[in-house]
């Protein structure tokens, strides 16, 4: 037992009561004393709650909402025991037990005296119902919430281990007093979650899975506090009037070889100078000199840089067009301009682009409840003829008017770029255009 925390039950009451008087010990509950008698007790409380709650309650639980993070939630540690319920008061931490089930089979046995449901339990616990009292949050998650917890364990756990979850809440329902038609409710969110179900809920992240757009729900907390936090700060201005301005002459230059270099892509300033200004490719860092060209080429457009996105699929379009760019120049896309933790070794752009156009949906769009709406589908038009006869012509005229770039898959490295991740080239805005797309011909059902 850590001696920092000290039960009355341990020691004789005069003992305790000579310590304290001494300044030995400082009380934070009854029958609760801590030897740390120069922190503040709600410090104290905060790094020792594992060791109180365990001494208070042996064999109990972490469950219900404290299930989700395995510790306190917004002041309150809700615990299960076969026992009475009973609530603790301590600086900073309310301990509220309820009655219910030790620990079970899959339940993890924590340091102090104190077990963490498991997942499977944790679940079928959350799908009880429960109620608002006295102005505290309910003591199991709402729909909402639990759906929401439902999508975010298939994000991080994956789906076998999500489809194991919901065996394990089946098999422990009974024993925890779950509702039959409550646990029904919980396997149909994880069934869509997984794809096998279609459901009407009022989880947004759910929802969004549904549709094929899932999204990073602490991606999405994390952007919300970097507006909030640019909205108190926003970046000055400083254009430059007058492209042929000598300032500006450079200025493309510098973004793009600093750009690479806090990434870690490292080049003397003449090796730069060589891929950018003279074409040449570094010996041995052929991904690196791309990347370096393809930012390059992105930044050097003035009228690209200066064009300003006003509504989110503006802004995931203007992204994508800025990834084409840099695929034309790149041998394989070995990264792209977004990086996020999902971007995992055998991610791909097309999947990493899907997972920030879902969070870019989530963060600028209503809550909604209902239905997944069905994708909508693009036509295809394939041109096809004898040589010389003017397709590649009539090509580049359509991408003159459209201000569209032609991916010639006649060039080794766009072709290898296209194989290599096809679904992401067909991905941006419209039209995408191609040439000898025979070359690849998997990009037709892309």
């Amino acid at each position: 037992m850590d001696t920092t925390i000290v039960f009355a039950s341990n020691l004789p009451s005069a003992t305790i009561a000579g310590r304290v008087r001494r300044g030995e010990l400082a009380r934070l509950a009854a029958g609760v004393y801590t030897s740390d008698v120069t922190s503040d007790p709600r410090a104290v409380t905060a790094r020792e709650w594992p060791a109180i709650a365990g001494g208070l309650f042996p064999g109990a639980v972490i469950t219900d909402r404290s299930a989700v993070t395995g510790g306190p939630v917004d002041g309150v540690l809700y615990l299960a025991r076969d026992g009475r319920a009973r609530d603790v008061e301590l600086p900073g931490l309310r301990v509220t037990a309820r009655p219910g089930a030790g620990p079970l089979d899959g339940d993890i046995p924590l340091p102090g005296g104190l077990y963490q449901a498991s997942r499977g339990r944790a679940l079928a616990e959350n799908a009880r119902p429960s109620r608002v009292r006295a102005g505290r949050a309910r003591r199991t998650l709402d729909t909402a919430e639990l759906g929401d917890w439902v999508d975010r364990l298939c994000q991080s756990d994956g789906p076998q281990r999500l489809a194991r979850y919901r065996a394990q809440a089946d098999q422990v329902a009974s024993l925890v007093n779950a509702p039959q038609d409550a646990v029904t409710a919980l396997s149909q969110m994880i069934g869509a979650a997984l794809g096998t179900k279609e459901i009407v809920t009022p989880s947004r992240a759910l929802t969004a899975r549904q549709v094929s757009l899932p999204y990073d729900q602490d991606r999405i907390r994390l952007f919300r506090q970097l507006a909030d936090s640019l909205r108190l700060s926003a970046p000055q201005s400083r254009p430059v009037a007058d492209p042929r301005d000598p300032r500006y002459e450079y200025l493309p230059f510098f973004e793009a070889y600093f750009s690479n270099f806090i990434e870690g892509t490292e080049f003397e300033l003449d090796e730069a100078v060589a891929v950018v200004y003279e074409g040449k490719q570094v010996p041995g860092r052929a991904d690196d000199t791309h990347d370096l060209l393809g930012t390059y080429m992105v930044v050097a457009d003035l009228a690209g840089m200066t064009t300003l996105a006003a509504t989110p699929q503006e802004l995931l379009d203007l992204l994508r067009s800025r990834h084409a760019t840099i695929i034309m120049a790149v041998k394989f896309p070995s990264k792209g301009l977004l990086s996020c933790p999902e971007n995992r070794p055998r991610a791909t752009l097309h999947g990493i682009l899907r997972l920030h156009e879902g969070c870019r949906r989530a963060a600028s769009s209503p809550a909604r409840r209902g239905r997944p709406s069905a994708h909508g589908r693009r036509a295809v038009v394939i041109l096809t003829g004898p040589r010389t006869v003017g397709k590649s012509t009539l090509l580049a005229a359509i991408a003159a008017r459209s201000d569209r770039p032609v991916l010639d898959f006649d060039r080794p490295d766009v072709r290898a770029a296209a194989a290599s991740d096809p679904g992401f080239i067909v991905s941006g805005p419209g039209p995408v255009l191609i040439d000898e797309c025979q070359h690849v011909p998997e990009i037709l059902v892309s």
